[in-house]
């Protein structure tokens, strides 16, 4: 069972890595998109190729498998729902609804998880730390202080 699905796993690794390349192509030739469909596309191939990788490795726990697979569905749920409906998503400027707040909240932390995965924890710890300031700039003082954002407000950005 475990090799069956280190094998579908890599064909979803391959798979995802021609569709970047052939819509790397495309958009190179034909033009670039709106930048919602451009930025979304890209990364929902990278993304499927970060998760799908350990899940091709045979040594690889059931355990951590069973996690990428996990985020793997999720962000492409998230970033499919976001290909769909990108024309009512631009047009609400920033307003949310509570389903499109978790899935945003599910692409912070996919990024997260998929960075910490290929680059490892400090540019995991810089961006946390950058959305903590976002969240918490009205609590510090002089010149670095700010209103503070609001975590729906983060997320839709």
């Amino acid at each position: 069972m475990n090799k069956i699905v280190s094998k579908a796993a890599n064909w979803v690794y391959i798979a995802a890595a021609v569709c970047l390349s052939l819509f790397a192509l495309y958009t190179a030739t034909a033009g670039v998109m709106v930048d919602m469909i451009q930025r979304g596309m890209v990364l929902l191939f990278v993304l499927i190729m970060v998760f799908a990788k350990p899940i091709t490795k045979e040594e690889t726990k059931w355990y951590v498998k069973l996690f990428y697979v996990i985020m793997l569905v999720a962000s492409v749920f998230a970033l499919v729902y976001q290909l769909v409906n990108y024309r009512k998503l631009a047009v609400s400027m920033g307003a949310l609804t509570d389903f499109e707040l978790l899935l945003g909240i599910i692409l912070v932390v996919s990024m997260w998880v998929a960075t910490k995965t290929k680059i490892g924890w400090p540019i995991v710890i810089i961006s946390g730390i950058f959305v903590l300031y976002a969240h918490f700039g009205d609590l510090l003082t002089g010149m670095i202080s700010h209103r503070g954002y609001s975590i729906p407000r983060i997320v839709s950005h």
